[in-house]
């Protein structure tokens, strides 16, 4: 009734209560191989047509280790903190965590190939997520991405966990397709697209 033909499905998800215990955090010990600076991701998600807002650039630190995994000091943006209260999983928060594999060492050798293209490796699907706590009380986001059979597809699994070390979130499937935008750094895909946005009735 509303004048809209009908549905279009984006994403599907099951959902069920379980009552699994928090797994233990990943074993990341070897000694940090350099550090990031979360400026410099933002700035590489950008260039590649990500824009996170004030409200969703919630990584204030990170170390990358010689496995290739990424460690994100994270907060919850003062920005999405408004009515954080009625989200059983706050969607800023997840997308904050999933931002640590941009910071892998994986997604940055992919981000360095080439010149005249930008390269970003985007999540396409999410399988396994568990929840075992508020996520906005989240402080570190561990980020581990692996190559798949396909040189365009890659694995990752995300976890968050508290001030106390505990897991709040396990996301332990995400598959990730690596977009390349041709002419990205020297602003054609800026004359070739338009954000537009079109009001309806709800």
């Amino acid at each position: 009734g509303s004048g809209i033909s009908g549905w279009t499905i984006h994403a599907s998800a099951t959902l069920e209560r379980g009552v699994q215990s928090a797994p233990e955090p990943p074993e990341v010990d070897e000694a940090p191989a350099a550090g990031l600076d979360p400026d410099d991701l933002y700035r590489r998600l950008r260039s590649a047509g990500q824009q996170h807002g004030a409200a969703f650039r919630g990584i204030v630190g990170l170390t990358v280790f010689g496995s290739g995994a990424a460690r994100a000091a994270v907060r919850l943006p003062s920005e999405a903190k408004q009515g954080s209260g009625r989200f059983q999983l706050h969607p800023v928060m997840v997308d904050i965590a999933l931002q640590a594999l941009g910071a892998t060492k994986v997604a940055t050798d992919l981000a360095g190939e080439g010149s005249d293209e930008s390269t970003v490796v985007l999540p396409v699907r999410l399988a396994g997520i568990r929840v075992y706590g508020d996520v906005t009380e989240g402080v570190c986001a561990i980020g581990m991405l692996m190559a798949t059979s396909s040189p365009d597809r890659f694995v990752g699994r995300v976890m968050l966990t508290g001030a106390d070390g505990q897991v709040l979130l396990d996301i332990d499937e995400i598959d990730m397709v690596v977009l390349r935008a041709p002419g990205a750094r020297n602003g054609l895909a800026s004359h070739m697209f338009t954000l537009e946005w079109e009001p309806v009735d709800l």
